[in-house]
């Protein structure tokens, strides 16, 4: 996990965005027990107290300390709701950047998706968060703030189930930050959340994958979109560093939980790459990992330069997939008309 430059590095996440165990640390070496910290820690994510004058189990002397290093956390501006209950969240963050968490209705339940960096460096032709570039990373501070935002949005009887890292950025540019996120998360004494609910996708930073594996627990998906070599470096610079074959090695390097699968996301291009062939050539591809498939109809956005697939198209593409033997699944498009759909999220409003 290596250092970013500093124009582009997350700011100080505060004791709001430690770990527990780095909480105990700060704790220990400012002279009190260790399991302060897990108290303060508790405060934090489980009774959502981020003022440490409200943390009243906890000595006034420490409770000073923790002030010197309080830092401001994510705002959040406005909600936009989607015909199909989808929410869009706008949140700026400290320095005035804006980026989006959405709130993906799945029948019984939703699901979060979450972003790691304001912007993108990627490059990925087909998604609109790329346009911008990337401005900075996330800390974790203001990643696991998207989560405790959207737990204070009503949504009925149901809530948040599954938390996915498809928002904005590319989570494992951001490794450091994205694993301290992950682990404030997971913990029993933080938010609590089951490893099975959390999930990452990546555009192929193939030697961060077995690192991120190594580190936490977390499903791994990620975002293919191509039959071969020359079609995915026209759409995904990425392919030309890491290219599919080093890809592959990455995918069988990954210390896969029992009895999960690799999710592989494939954004069908209408025109560019849907035909029966390219089906084929990746089930070939795909032959030897332990994976399901979710092919994802692209959505478009202004002056984007595809086009959205047919229905038609969507079923050949699909039948050729599960006749190879691959689970494969269709991704239905949500909050469409808000601009929250995958591959939509620049930050900004869209207007009425």
């Amino acid at each position: 996990m290596s250092d970013r430059p500093n124009r582009l590095a997350a700011p100080c996440n505060g004791f709001a965005g430690m770990t527990r165990t780095e909480l105990r640390e700060w704790v220990a070496e400012a002279g009190f027990p260790a399991y302060r910290g897990d108290q303060v820690f508790g405060w934090v994510h489980q009774k959502r107290v981020l003022d440490p004058q409200g943390m009243k189990n906890i000595p006034g002397v420490l409770r000073e300390a923790l002030s010197s290093i309080v830092e401001p956390g994510l705002v959040h501006d406005e909600t936009l709701v989607a015909s199909d209950s989808t929410r869009k969240l706008l949140l700026s963050t400290p320095d005035g950047q804006r980026i989006e968490t959405v709130l993906i209705p799945m029948g019984d339940y939703y699901t979060q998706c979450l972003s790691t960096q304001v912007g993108c460096r990627l490059a990925c032709d087909f998604c609109l968060t790329a346009k911008m570039g990337l401005k900075r990373h996330l800390s974790a501070r203001e990643i696991v703030d998207q989560v405790h935002l959207g737990r204070t949005i009503d949504l009925g009887d149901q809530r948040v189930r599954n938390f996915v890292f498809m928002g904005m950025g590319e989570p494992l540019d951001n490794l450091n930050e994205l694993v301290s996120a992950c682990r404030i998360m997971l913990d029993d004494k933080g938010l609590d959340i089951s490893s099975r609910r959390i999930t990452v996708s990546t555009v192929g930073l193939a030697p961060r994958i077995p690192e991120l594996g190594e580190a936490v627990p977390v499903n791994l998906a990620v975002s293919l979109n191509a039959s071969n070599d020359e079609q995915r470096n026209q759409i995904m610079p990425i392919n030309r560093r890491y290219p599919m074959a080093a890809l592959k090695e990455s995918l069988k390097a990954f210390p896969l939980p029992s009895r999960r699968r690799i999710t592989i996301e494939y954004v069908v291009l209408g025109g560019f790459n849907d035909t029966q062939d390219d089906a084929r050539r990746l089930a070939r591809y795909l032959h030897g990992l332990k994976v399901k498939v979710n092919l994802i109809p692209w959505n478009p956005f202004e002056e984007g330069p595809y086009l959205r697939p047919s229905n038609a198209v969507l079923d050949r593409f699909q039948k050729i997939l599960l006749q190879a033997g691959f689970a494969t699944s269709v991704r239905t498009s949500k909050g469409l008309d808000i601009g929250a759909a995958c591959g939509q999220l620049d930050g900004v409003p869209v207007a009425a």
